[in-house]
């Protein structure tokens, strides 16, 4: 008997101790709830109020930049355009990691930050980068918005600030053998709809998936995830940095009086090949040479 309420009373004190740490511990998490709940529900995704300009001075995101040799290459004309509307700058492909498109336009450092707006620039990110406490203050801090269309006619038409978006979004993570970019992207139809308030760039990615070993690109798990979750897994069998990353920006894609939303995609995929064309030419010049 003596051991049955030993045991007992040493069941009591242990169990009661865990419930009273639980106890603290949803305390603790909603005490932080309480006093982060009014900016996590302050729409600063679609505002973009809260970007911190200093953090793309910091040392380490200049080291971003140099470890993998990342460079800019503008269009020549792209400098002389002097009528100025906000623009969508649609890169292209999303790449392993990104890593070009965080340091294209999230570390704003270069000649090229000549051409954004000076109302800013922000970069539209999948919603979900939102969610977690962390990851959404350090989105905010870098400038991210949320890619939705409320998020973009508000940096666009409001804010008058640029944007830059991944257009094929995560399906161009490794793209499985059957992916095909959708023929009249949303962001066009914004553009087009604003009758030359909006201007459009292509804007192409070079080096970084040749830097990584990828497998799994047709598993129907990563299919299904993307199509469910509007994200997915990206499963690595190697990293090499072997080839530096390289940014091309092209002159802008301008509407015309009169044109339809039929013609103003057409030309937009008519300039997307003649533009990808003379970069990779180039591109294959520079190795040669």
């Amino acid at each position: 008997m003596f051991l049955i309420g030993e045991n007992f009373l040493l069941a009591v004190v242990f169990y009661g101790g865990l419930l009273w740490l639980a106890g603290i511990a949803l305390a603790v998490m909603g005490v932080i709830t309480l006093l982060y709940g009014y900016t996590w529900f302050d729409r600063s995704e679609i505002k973009g109020n809260r970007s911190w300009a200093a953090l793309r001075s910091w040392r380490c995101c200049r080291r971003y930049q140099r470890c993998y040799g990342h460079r800019v290459i503008v269009d020549p004309d792209a400098f002389t355009e002097t009528r100025v509307v906000p623009c969508i700058y649609a890169a292209s492909p999303h790449g392993v990691n990104a890593v070009s498109y965080i340091a294209t336009f999230l570390i704003q450092r270069g000649d090229h930050v000549r051409l954004f707006s000076p109302n800013g620039l922000r970069c539209g990110v999948w919603s979900g980068m939102f969610w977690p406490i962390l990851l959404r203050e350090l989105a905010l801090a870098l400038g991210c918005v949320s890619v939705r269309e409320k998020a973009l006619r508000k940096q666009l038409f409001k804010l008058k600030r640029d944007v830059a978006i991944i257009p094929g979004g995560m399906w161009e993570i490794a793209p499985p053998d059957d992916f095909i970019p959708k023929a009249q992207p949303g962001f066009l139809r914004i553009a087009w709809e604003a009758q030359g308030n909006v201007d459009c760039a292509h804007v192409y990615h070079h080096g970084e998936e040749e830097n990584y070993c990828t497998i799994g690109r047709n598993w129907w798990i990563r299919k299904w995830l993307i199509r469910r979750l509007g994200a997915t897994l990206t499963f690595y069998a190697g990293a090499f940095c072997h080839h530096p990353l390289t940014t091309f920006i092209s002159t802008r894609h301008r509407w015309r009086d009169g044109e339809s939303f039929d013609d103003f995609c057409q030309r937009w995929r008519t300039d997307d090949m003649a533009h990808r064309a003379r970069w990779l030419r180039g591109m294959q010049e520079k190795k040669e040479t």
